[in-house]
C-alpha cells in the first residue's frame, strides 16, 4: 500500500513542481481593504539589553528584510565615558542575540551594534540602554478608553 502512493503521489509533485517553475509573478498574498497597496514600517535594528537574574545582559537586535543573506554583526558595549569594546571575537552568523557575561556597573552601559557585509563593518545601529524598572516585559502607552 505504501508503494502506491509513492507511485501516485511523486508525479502529482513533479507536476506541481512543473507548474509553479512556468510562473514569474511573486506570490503574495491578496491585499484586503482599503489600501492598494502594501505599506511597510522603516524599522531599525531594535536593540535592546536586558539584565538577566545572574547579572548578565541579554542582546537582542532585528534581522532586517533588506538584509543580505551573509550578514554578520559586531556587539559593542561602553560605559559612561569610557572607550567601547567588542564583544565578540568574530562576527556573528547564526543569531541576531548574544549575552555579555561580564557587563560591570550596569547602570553606565551601552549598547550597540554593527552590521558585517562583505568583510565589510557598517554604520552603528542606535544605542540601547538597560532599563532602570525591568519588572514589566512590555511599554506601557498612555491613551483614552473608549466610551462604551
Amino acid at each position: 500500500m505504501e508503494l502506491g502512493v509513492r507511485f501516485y503521489t511523486l508525479p502529482l509533485i513533479a507536476l506541481a513542481l512543473v507548474i509553479q517553475a512556468g510562473r514569474t509573478e511573486r506570490l503574495q498574498p491578496a491585499v484586503n481593504g482599503w489600501a492598494t497597496d502594501r505599506i511597510e514600517e522603516r524599522l531599525d535594528r531594535g536593540i535592546v539589553a536586558m539584565l538577566r537574574e545572574n547579572g548578565d545582559v541579554y542582546v537582542g537586535w532585528r534581522l532586517l528584510k533588506d538584509d543580505p543573506v551573509d550578514i554578520a554583526f559586531n556587539v559593542y558595549r561602553a560605559t559612561k565615558g569610557g572607550k567601547p569594546s567588542k564583544l565578540n571575537s568574530e562576527p556573528i552568523t547564526a543569531t541576531t542575540d548574544c549575552v555579555d557575561r561580564a557587563p560591570g556597573d550596569v547602570s553606565q552601559v551601552r549598547y550597540w551594534v554593527r552590521p558585517v557585509v562583505d568583510g565589510e563593518e557598517l554604520g552603528p545601529s542606535k544605542q540601547a540602554v538597560i532599563a532602570d524598572d525591568q519588572a514589566s516585559p512590555y511599554i506601557a502607552i498612555g491613551g483614552k478608553r473608549a466610551p462604551f
